[in-house]
């Protein structure tokens, strides 16, 4: 009974670890970028994703009425000519738009900082810096996929603890993350329908590949369920599947399929 107790304590503690290292190698927090105009150090949040049928907003705290600017964008990945739109003054911020995108489209962007006597001070424009415009699914939708695949991660590596250690295990566990799965990949499609239905006219090079690797993991347990329903304990199999889904929860998508794409 201790060491179930101490399986599941661990398995919650690596369900966490991996769910920061998948925010980690998956980044969608701004970007951080600093400048020194005349002496005076700045540093900016720059957006990497936007959300919703709006314009993505750009906003850089500058309290130098006499600092002004431009932006230049244009489509991710692309040859295409540079547009420029001036940032406007409000207050003591500078502010400007990169006009809507449809969802999925990477916009590449840099800015270009000008002080009173008029020298230039460019902002990643040797590297720009890419947006993601992104379709805005429900919250309540997202955060109960995210807490089912979450759950589902901890009954996994709690499944591929107990078989490592060969103590016996319910076959039930395997159905409840059959079960969980299917009822997240269910909503998760939901999901992407209504982020991407978009896609089902006019394709998109950018597709976000999430919900297909969240296919790929129901798919491994979907398989573990069938081959153990004649009530034999395959544990090399059930140790490889929760092996497996924890490296998956904790890959990038782009990273998963990149080989393909």
């Amino acid at each position: 009974m201790f060491k179930k107790i101490l399986f599941l304590i661990i398995a919650i503690g690596l369900a966490i670890i991996a769910t920061f290292v998948q925010q980690v190698l998956d980044n969608e927090l701004p970007y951080k970028v600093s400048v020194e105009i005349s002496d005076t150090a700045y540093t900016f949040a720059l957006p990497r994703v936007n959300e919703g049928v709006v314009d993505c907003i750009v906003e850089l705290n500058v309290a130098n009425p006499a600092v002004h600017g431009y932006i230049h964008y244009r489509l991710y990945n692309s040859n295409g000519t540079w547009r420029k739109i001036k940032l406007l003054r409000l207050n003591e911020k500078l502010v400007s738009i990169i006009p809507y995108q449809k969802p999925m489209i990477k916009i590449e962007y840099y800015l270009e900082l000008v002080d009173g006597q008029g020298k230039i001070y460019p902002i990643a424009k040797k590297q720009p810096l890419v947006v993601l415009f992104r379709e805005q699914v429900p919250r309540l939708l997202t955060y109960i996929i995210a807490l089912l695949f979450f759950v589902s991660l901890i009954i996994s590596n709690y499944l591929g603890m107990v078989t490592a250690f060969n103590i016996p295990y319910f076959l039930k566990y395997v159905r409840l993350m059959f079960y969980l799965l299917g009822t997240a990949i269910v909503l998760d499609f939901a999901a992407y329908l209504y982020a991407y239905r978009h896609l089902f006219v006019v394709p998109s090079p950018y597709n976000d590949m999430l919900f297909f690797k969240n296919l790929i993991i129901f798919a491994i347990w979907a398989i573990l369920f069938y081959v153990q329903k004649n009530g034999k304990e395959r544990r090399l199999a059930v140790l490889a599947g929760s092996l497996l889904t924890l490296v998956l929860y904790c890959a990038p998508d782009h990273f998963v399929f990149q080989a393909f794409f």
